[in-house]
């Protein structure tokens, strides 16, 4: 019996130590999540890339080309006419819009029964 109850209490203590483990190891994981957002580029490229980023981020922010030249706006402009005249698009209509569709059923001649002529061929 005692060596029953010792093999318990040894398993009980291994579940504890196991799940005290798994809590100290997301706790380290948070820690360590949350230390690398606060950490600021201390490598001058890396710091010049986020710049950057943050410069593109605030330029991109009107939802046009950025730093697009006025030759690049028409060829631009021009495909979009394109593509507007191939789809179906003009001023008015809503390409980003699902198309309805309207299907009617279609006129079927009625089936005419073989004459009796054609049977006794």
């Amino acid at each position: 019996m005692k060596k029953k109850n010792n093999r318990k209490k040894l398993i009980n203590r291994h579940e504890k130590s196991l799940v005290m483990q798994e809590a100290l190891d997301s706790e380290k994981f948070k820690r360590c999540s949350l230390q690398g957002l606060s950490q600021k580029a201390t490598d001058p490229i890396q710091q010049l890339f986020l710049d950057k980023i943050r410069e593109y981020k605030s330029k991109s922010a009107g939802g046009k080309l950025v730093e697009a030249s006025p030759e690049i706006e028409r060829e631009m402009k021009t495909e979009l006419e394109k593509l507007e005249k191939q789809y179906g698009g003009g001023s008015g209509v809503d390409m980003t819009a699902f198309p309805t569709f309207k299907f009617e059923e279609p006129k079927l001649d009625p089936i005419d029964e073989p004459k009796a002529t054609d049977k006794k061929k």
